[in-house]
């Protein structure tokens, strides 16, 4: 969740080597009397402040109860709400988390990285609760709000800004489409998807996920392009250097699977499946020495799997 935060402050330009009062920020509150201001100001500034110090010290208790001080001296403090919601969110408090960004997001004179924040972190709150629905609510929310901002310093001219909210709107994308995966929308998260690569094309996870929902639809050709791109990008990937092999295990194509399952066993030799899946490969093409080397070494590694030692066993017969 923290590198969630940072992420979100580097979009917004705003300086995270440590938490720094929201507050000073904020526009003077319009609801007040200048007096009312004086006197709540104070004491608002005074709670966050230590909060921030205790957080940034690693004390999340005393931090904590600063914000709450805070609130209870001053209910339209917009910083300590926001500050709680995301120490609540980091602490995995989810629905604490999304009680302070509803009152944050109700508030007036809250800036804008701080809404962008909370409709993100509300909607990975959801996400983390598995309310799905709620959370695509708030990830679509967050996506339009999102676009209206970049068209703004597009026109503006603002370059540096218009970059940032790419790669903000790249990661809402796929945060959505994860959440129609997770309510079996197939269709809607690779939508999700590829609008997300539209965004920032240099994300190797973006491919991965794509080609993975392409994968579990059958839809081989295209799954195999996109895994072979997040490869391209990120070679350290094992995982999918396995799947790449399936896949062209898929469309009977097997030297060419024991290639990546080779590659895959390079960057981690201790993963039985990937021996199982090359030593199906090698039987597949006749060459059963390697195939039984390689179900041999599997069924080290996982001895309980009895796929492994039934296949080992036939292997064994021929």
């Amino acid at each position: 969740m923290k590198l969630l935060y940072l992420f979100i402050c580097i979009i917004s330009l705003i300086s995270c080597n440590s938490r720094t009062s929201s507050s000073e920020k904020l526009p003077e509150n319009q609801n007040l009397t200048n007096s009312e201001q004086a006197n709540t100001n104070i004491e608002q500034s005074y709670y966050v402040r230590q909060g921030l110090r205790f957080y940034n010290n690693g004390d999340f208790v005393s931090a904590m109860s600063c914000y709450t001080s805070a609130i209870n001296e001053n209910v339209n403090d917009v910083d300590a709400f926001y500050e709680r919601g995301m120490l609540h969110l980091e602490l995995n408090n989810f629905n604490e988390a999304i009680d302070d960004f509803n009152v944050l997001l109700r508030m007036q004179n809250i800036q804008q990285y701080q809404i962008e924040n909370a409709w993100m972190n509300r909607a990975i709150a959801y996400k983390q609760l598995e309310n799905f629905s709620r959370a695509v609510e708030d990830f679509t929310t967050l996506i339009t709000f999102t676009m209206d901002n970049l068209n703004r310093v597009r026109i503006m001219g603002y370059d540096e800004l218009v970059e940032s909210y790419r790669i903000m709107l790249g990661f809402a994308y796929f945060q959505r489409g994860i959440c129609h995966i997770e309510l079996r929308e197939y269709n809607y998260s690779i939508i999700d998807f590829t609008n997300a690569i539209s965004f920032d094309d240099r994300n190797a996870e973006y491919y991965l996920k794509r080609g993975l929902v392409n994968m579990e639809l059958e839809n081989y050709d295209i799954a195999l392009h996109d895994l072979l791109d997040s490869i391209i990008i990120d070679p350290n990937q094992y995982e999918t250097l396995n799947n790449i092999g399936i896949i062209y295990m898929e469309l009977m194509q097997n030297t060419n699977a024991i290639y990546f399952f080779t590659e895959a066993i390079k960057l981690n030799n201790s993963i039985a499946r990937i021996y199982y899946n090359r030593g199906l490969a090698y039987a597949r093409i006749g060459n059963l020495s390697s195939a039984i080397q390689d179900i041999e070494l599997a069924s080290r590694l996982a001895p309980n799997n009895l796929n492994y030692k039934e296949l080992l066993d036939y292997l064994y017969s021929l």
